[in-house]
């Protein structure tokens, strides 16, 4: 029996289904956050400092994009219509990414952010699909897989911020030192840093992250297919 399926039967396009309004919530979500930010982390130095609507929202598409589509996928390869085929699931996850470019426009506003700050965010979230797509192809063809997978798309979204501060904050590490690989490392932290309002470059940086991201996911899905063919029966 192999382990790793590629089936592809035609499926419609569920985006503005269940997933689209749970997708459209985050979004929302992550705007209303910005309005608190005491709420969710204790800043010393925020005050008279600009909200971060911008950041929370771009949080909140990296939450729905690494955790929340793929499991959405692996649904959908379990229901009657079988998994998306990759070309519809990237389109998918494109059309994920300009749906939330208004939530960026109106977040900015809020955060006196600049196009620099715009386009920045919407590059680092734009690095992150290669690795979505990795999680939704295993998610969606390796059930086996699937616990292996969502471990590691949540430490990386949730563990690596959760390391990085218990090293600041209990065991004294610095901003600068090894402690900061896991600060950029992750993809939240990392976009975080990059959605801050009134910085002047427009690229994210440091380059490394979203490199290392876009190795991942690709070497993750030549993995996934190398399984698939090799697990795939020859016909009689």
């Amino acid at each position: 029996m192999p382990v790793c399926t590629r089936s592809y039967p035609p499926a419609k396009n569920c985006l503005w289904r269940g997933a689209g309004i749970l997708y459209i919530a985050m979004l929302l979500a992550g705007l209303v956050a910005g309005f608190w930010p005491d709420a969710l982390y204790v800043s010393h130095g925020r005050r008279g400092a600009p909200l971060p609507t911008l950041q929370t929202v771009a949080i909140a598409q990296c939450l729905y994009l690494l955790v929340v589509w793929p499991i959405v996928q692996a649904f959908r390869s379990d229901g009657p219509h079988g998994p998306m085929r990759p070309v519809a699931a990237i389109r998918e996850s494109v059309l994920l990414l300009v749906v939330g470019v208004p939530f960026y426009v109106v977040a900015g506003q809020f955060a006196d952010a600049s196009g620099n700050d715009l386009a920045r965010t919407v590059m680092a979230v734009a690095g992150l699909l290669p690795l979505a797509w990795a999680a939704a192809l295993w998610m969606a063809t390796c059930r086996p897989g699937r616990p292996a997978v969502l471990l590691t798309m949540l430490a990386l979204t949730l563990g690596a911020p959760a390391t990085y501060y218990i090293l600041r904050e209990f065991l004294g590490a610095t901003a600068s030192g090894p402690a900061r690989i896991f600060l950029q490392g992750s993809p939240i932290t990392f976009t975080w840093e990059v959605a801050r309002s009134q910085v002047p470059r427009w690229v994210p940086m440091p380059a490394w992250p979203v490199l290392a991201w876009l190795a991942i996911g690709a070497a993750a899905a030549l993995i996934n297919v190398a399984a698939s063919v090799r697990t795939v029966p020859k016909d009689l």
